[in-house]
């Protein structure tokens, strides 16, 4: 965590934070943490998250470094154990049980994502968080980023973080393509009275079912994660808000579900490199660079990850800016392959099943899975885990 020696100790540069979303309120107070005053701003239409954000051990402890972690804690159920059923959906037992967590080892949390929205943005100044006028263009050049906003003003900035609220993302040299989604979460909620503790996996040929305690209530939520329904026009056309995966191909996924409250979220395709983190002096946080699906419990963390790794390059060095960004954008690239290829590395180690990453898309949210589940699993995904931001 940014330390009280570093403050005082770094350029001062005015930075823009772009997205009132999770992962941009706390950036922005990790920003505030390391001495500097970041104006934080709505986007353009973000897109809607999922209702229940997992937390990892990890995550809650960012959390504390903001001041959040009690406050969230309070509202949050602690997850002691994940049970899990392996792809072939006409198995009659459990092909995986992750069962209880270690002793000793701090358990995840599940919040409602409003709440922890709510107790993020409690703590930001209101003076430095304007939701009434989003970004209606920016310019990145030499000396800086010139941002337009919706009500006419235009402002200079050292530089910018897209968190999410950017829409689409931008890229500092113009705007990224229009991107097929490959994923879709359905969520819906359901009312069958288990609640309780753990979360129930299972996963199907063409889908991953997941039931999580509500943490208000004794209900659950019910989450389908599959491929998206039809590719060529999943960009363009938005999914009617009340289909739900064919029942037949998720045998018991929406059992006692709402089926008329689904909500759905899109994870677009686009494979990470250095520079979807960030080039020149506009940077991205979050699923703004790295559009993890909600499913794999794990796309928080990272965005914390994201936002530490950014403040810690920013504060640690007297680089340019647009150095800065760099140096941020290569690290986090760094970093999702390590985690991605150690996940592989240990798949022998353990019995989650992650699909086969040949034959369907929902094979890197297994092995992400994996890693927000490491603890639980093996000693080489628990060690993953506790490298932390690299």
């Amino acid at each position: 965590m940014p330390t009280d020696d570093a403050i005082g100790g770094h350029p001062d540069r005015q930075v823009l934070v772009v997205g009132t979303t999770v992962v941009g309120a706390a950036l922005a107070l990790l920003l505030r943490r390391a001495g500097y005053d970041p104006l934080v701003v709505a986007g353009g239409d973000t897109p809607s998250g999922s209702r229940v954000t997992p937390l990892s051990p990890w995550a809650l402890a960012a959390l504390d470094a903001v001041d959040v972690g009690a406050t969230v804690r309070s509202r949050a159920v602690a997850v002691r154990g994940v049970s899990v059923q392996g792809t072939d959906s006409t198995a009659p037992t459990d092909a995986a049980a992750v069962g209880d967590l270690p002793a000793g080892e701090a358990s995840p949390a599940l919040v409602r994502t409003r709440g922890l929205r709510r107790a993020l943005e409690a703590r930001l100044d209101g003076r430095r968080c304007r939701r009434d006028t989003p970004v209606a263009e920016l310019s990145a050049r030499e000396d800086g980023v010139a941002v337009e906003f919706t009500d006419g003003v235009r402002e200079w900035f050292d530089v910018v973080v897209d968190a999410g609220g950017l829409s689409p993302p931008l890229h500092p040299g113009g705007r990224r393509r229009a991107e097929p989604a490959t994923l879709v979460q359905y969520e819906t909620g359901t009312d069958d009275g288990r609640g309780g503790d753990r979360i129930r996996e299972r996963w199907h040929d063409a889908a991953l079912v997941q039931r999580l305690p509500d943490p208000g209530d004794a209900r659950e939520w019910v989450r389908v994660t599959a491929p998206a329904p039809d590719r060529d026009s999943a960009a363009d056309d938005p999914l009617p808000e009340t289909v739900v995966p064919d029942d037949v191909a998720v045998p018991t996924g929406l059992d006692g579900a709402e089926s008329t409250t689904v909500r759905q979220v899109r994870v677009f395709d686009r494979s990470p490199s250095p520079g979807s983190w960030g080039r020149g002096r506009v940077a991205a946080c979050g699923p703004a660079a790295c559009p993890v699906a909600p499913a794999t419990g794990f796309r928080t963390a990272l965005g914390f990850e994201d936002a530490l790794a950014f403040v810690r390059a920013l504060t640690r060095s007297d680089r340019s800016a647009s150095a800065v960004v760099d140096a941020y954008a290569s690290g986090r690239a760094r970093r999702l392959a390590t985690l991605s290829r150690r996940a592989g590395a240990a798949r022998s180690d353990h019995d989650y099943p992650v699909p086969d990453a040949a034959a369907s898309p929902l094979a890197a949210v297994g092995l992400l899975r994996t890693v927000a589940l490491g603890p639980a699993l093996c000693e080489r995904l628990a060690a993953l885990g506790r490298d932390g931001v690299r």
